[in-house]
């Protein structure tokens, strides 16, 4: 009971962080879930994206947990749960606290065995696992949370914290941008002749539905639709 009330008052100072209250007063302005919306109808609960990060050592269960929760500090609104509402899907705060586990089974996101988080961190002899659900971060939009992990995990294990550019620590300024829906507009845009289909570009990598929508390019939720130019590598 200890142990899960500290874990639950550590999560909790989240949201007290200069972070956590932009990330608060912003959801009430966030709009409904229309990317990843394909992934919320499926049999036996949302599927998962999943990353697997292997190690030399076994890993520490404890310095993992104390990771998470230091990178969340940057990354508030990963913890968010999906609220229905009119049959529409809005993100939420989510009091229940982000636990990792030792399993190498993956746990069902958005169900009572997560918290009903959209994110989950297990662990498994030598190896990380990063589950998330494209309604909150697609691949691209979640590496910098795992840059950031992985930062902490491996300062903590041998307590040296080098100056690596590019990764964002826990009291690094987030954006309310990167918890834009980048497709909150399609449906209100009239078919003229300045929006119609565009012609096929065979050498691009930009979904049509999305060209040309500059004001959500630093979005987390969909970052793979603007190409290359806002990943991040720890090389």
């Amino acid at each position: 009971m200890t142990t899960s009330t500290t874990l639950n008052t550590t999560y909790q100072d989240i949201f007290k962080t200069e972070n956590g209250k932009t990330y608060l007063s912003a959801l009430p302005k966030l709009e409904k879930i229309t990317s990843g919306q394909s992934f919320l109808y499926r049999q036996n609960g949302a599927p998962s994206m999943v990353i697997d990060i292997r190690l030399t050592n076994d890993i520490d269960a404890a310095y993992l947990q104390q990771s998470v929760y230091k990178s969340l500090q940057r990354y508030p609104y990963l913890t968010s749960q999906l609220v229905e509402k009119d049959a529409n899907y809005y993100l939420s705060k989510n009091d229940r606290p982000l636990i990792v586990a030792e399993t190498d089974q993956l746990r069902a996101l958005g169900s009572d065995e997560v918290n009903q988080h959209l994110i989950d961190v297990t662990f498994s002899e030598k190896t990380i696992f990063i589950a998330y659900h494209h309604a909150i971060a697609d691949g691209r939009g979640i590496m910098p949370f795992v840059e950031t992990l992985l930062y902490y995990y491996l300062g903590y294990k041998s307590n040296t914290w080098p100056e690596i550019e590019h990764i964002n620590l826990s009291d690094d300024t987030m954006s309310e941008d990167e918890m834009l829906e980048p497709l909150e507009n399609l449906e209100s845009q009239p078919i003229s002749e300045t929006n119609k289909m565009p012609d096929l570009n065979h050498r691009g990598y930009q979904l049509l539905e999305t060209k040309g929508q500059d004001a959500t390019k630093s979005s987390y939720r969909c970052r793979n639709y603007y190409g290359a130019s806002n990943s991040k590598s720890l090389s």
